[in-house]
């Protein structure tokens, strides 16, 4: 989603990861398929706009045992899709699906649920964007049209992460355990310095055009907003030790070994966002920055952080990386003096941000990690 100053938002072309249209309960993009929840007619978001015509797209993974008691949610992060996140689901993994049913629920904007570069001609993504309270309650309603009134486990990492710290929030009742891996129960003020970094770098791009209305859409792929919108993520998606240890040394991508710092920032970056709908990206960058725990849906205006976190009655691990820019360690310390017997295990990493989102080579130690505090967790 591109946004303008007044919060517009218009369809545009652009790369996307598929173009195809949903049925009534399933979607698909010619290689996988995956399940729909319809959004109940005229839902009121968070903003005050209502949502016409928006879906859920989700997946899932294992069974469901009969008393409904083995779920595990699973929101995706900032411009990931459920097929990518399946590196950590399956028989004997860390969410084991010989024990646990695995649901997995894509956050609106990411280009496979309702997303601006889903949105029929002449149909418009909500102008305000949506927020993690709009995520949160939609999965809530999808969990009900499938009769699960409890959740065993919510695993999030980053954006998801923050989508499981509001639904303990939101529906302490609902659910027995949280891990919030590289997550924080709101957005600081310096997270949302680099998040509108990151949306002016898109709107500098003169392929981001404004219409009469004031609505800003694209007139071609907007490839400069893409590559400037990647730079900047290479600063602050790993550390400074990261970069002066040379750990891209130990990584690669495709199976070829990264070959200089600028070869690392060209492969894992400007590639990682060149597929990318830059209306997607902004319409998750929006709903990053709207994260705040103390403003969830359902809770008096005057709500004070502290009271909040004390509306949780999950068992919860906060695990921030210990060199992350986004969820810093401290902050998230201190969030963990907020939250009942919650407990703190940062990961001792050197890969920033992505020490939480394990899939790459060189990261077996954070993998490692984050699969015995997940088993330790789940066995209380």
């Amino acid at each position: 989603m591109v946004a303008n100053q007044n919060g517009g938002y218009h369809q545009g072309a652009g790369p996307n990861r598929s173009q195809e249209t949903c049925s009534n309960t399933q979607g698909g993009d010619g290689q996988r398929t995956w399940s729909v929840f319809h959004v109940p007619d005229a839902f009121e978001l968070f903003t005050g706009e209502r949502l016409d015509s928006g879906y859920l797209a989700y997946n899932t993974y294992g069974s469901m045992n009969a008393d409904k008691s083995n779920v595990i949610l699973h929101p995706t992060s900032f411009d990931a899709v459920h097929w990518e996140l399946e590196f950590n689901i399956g028989s004997g993994k860390t969410l084991d699906t010989d024990k646990y049913f695995v649901i997995v629920v894509n956050l609106l904007g990411n280009g496979v649920s309702f997303s601006p570069s889903r949105c029929d001609v002449g149909q418009h993504f909500p102008k305000n964007g949506t927020t993690m309270c709009d995520n949160v309650r939609l999965q809530a309603m999808l969990l009900d049209s499938l009769g699960i009134n409890q959740l065993a486990f919510i695993y999030g990492y980053s954006m998801g992460a923050v989508q499981a710290l509001h639904w303990a929030v939101m529906y302490p009742e609902r659910v027995l355990r949280v891990a919030a891996v590289c997550g924080a129960v709101k957005a600081s003020d310096y997270n949302i310095v680099f998040l509108d970094s990151l949306k002016f770098a898109m709107l500098a791009d003169p392929d981001c055009q404004e219409d009469k209305e004031g609505h800003l859409y694209l007139n071609g792929s907007c490839m400069q907003g893409l590559k400037a919108f990647a730079r900047i993520y290479a600063g602050w998606g790993v550390p400074m030790e990261f970069y002066r240890q040379e750990l891209w040394r130990q990584s690669s991508r495709d199976g070829k070994a990264f070959e200089s710092r600028e070869d690392f920032v060209a492969r894992s970056y400007d590639a990682g966002f060149s597929g990318a709908h830059p209306l997607n990206l902004l319409a998750q960058l929006q709903t990053w920055k709207s994260a705040d725990v103390s403003k969830a849906h359902g809770l008096p205006k005057s709500t004070t952080l502290k009271q909040a976190l004390s509306r949780i009655t999950a068992k919860v691990y906060l695990m921030p990386s210990t060199t992350d820019s986004y969820f810093t360690v401290a902050e998230t310390k201190e969030e963990a003096k907020l939250i009942p017997g919650s407990v703190f295990a940062p990961i001792q990493s050197n890969w920033g941000h992505r020490a939480g989102d394990p899939h790459r080579p060189g990261q077996e130690a954070d993998a490692e990690f984050l699969a015995r505090q997940t088993a330790i967790l789940l066995s209380q």
